[in-house]
């Protein structure tokens, strides 16, 4: 691993992601921007964002999507479709949940979500986002992390309720969402989908999961996590395949991951 030095004094990175092969990071400070690298990371634009960005995820290299607030908790999501030149903001009708996740499986399906059990889900490249509601004990969970798959009806999210870490999944495009057994208190921050059945989740005290089924059963990882990395706070999780992620903590650390077989 080598260091890049990204963005300037007073500015927080809060998501990371991949825009066709572009790398795009969104952070906050004075104002909210977004960087891009055509170089794997030896060099980096900027442009100026209409929103406090949390999260951002591209379908393209053309075109990305961020997630954040206008301000005062308001949900927000930005559209561009030229490389960040331009963006067009979508301001939606919730004041009250800020929106922390968003991801696009192709260029028509998506999921946002955020605060206040917040879950939106777009089948049109995000021209019209509509609510997905949670059940009623999970109307208030701060959602921090949600991805779909491409046929739309598949797709988790990963947060916290009452301070417990909770993961949902849905089959049926969000008509309906299960609560799965997460198998830890600690919140979980992150989730990397391989397929419908297999995926990655991370979150707080070191917590590294793993389901083979859809969710039926989540597993440690590796049972043999480094005792330095036991409460580390993971809140980032990428994976090429099944035997092939990696996990980032807020504390610096990368760690490569091995499921359970």
């Amino acid at each position: 691993w080598s260091a890049r030095s990204l963005t300037p004094s007073g500015y927080a990175v809060t998501d990371v992601g991949a825009a066709g092969d572009d790398l795009v990071v969104v952070g906050s400070g004075s104002d909210s921007r977004l960087w891009r690298s055509t170089d794997g990371g030896s060099s980096w634009a900027n442009t100026l964002l209409p929103l406090i960005a949390y999260a951002v995820d591209g379908s393209s290299a053309e075109e990305a999507w961020v997630a954040g607030t206008h301000g005062a908790g308001a949900s927000a999501i930005a559209h561009t479709r030229d490389r960040g030149v331009t963006w067009e903001s979508q301001a939606l009708d919730r004041a009250d949940a800020e929106l922390r996740a968003i991801d696009f499986a192709d260029a028509r399906i998506g999921i946002a979500a955020g605060r206040a059990g917040l879950v939106l889900l777009t089948t049109d490249g995000g021209t019209t986002w509509t609510p997905s509601p949670l059940p009623l004990t999970h109307q208030g969970m701060y959602c921090l992390g949600a991805q779909v798959l491409a046929d739309g009806l598949s797709a988790f999210v990963v947060g916290v309720v009452d301070g417990i870490g909770t993961i949902l999944r849905t089959r049926d495009g969000g008509q309906s969402w299960q609560v799965l057994r997460a198998g830890t208190p600690q919140v979980i921050r992150a989730i990397a989908l391989v397929d419908a059945e297999q995926a990655y989740f991370a979150g707080d005290a070191g917590s590294l999961l793993f389901t083979f089924d859809g969710g039926e059963t989540i597993l440690p990882m590796d049972p043999r996590t480094p005792r330095d990395e036991a409460h580390a706070s993971y809140v980032a999780v990428t994976a090429r395949d099944a035997d092939r992620g990696w996990a980032v903590a807020s504390e610096g650390a990368i760690r490569r991951l091995t499921r359970v077989p």
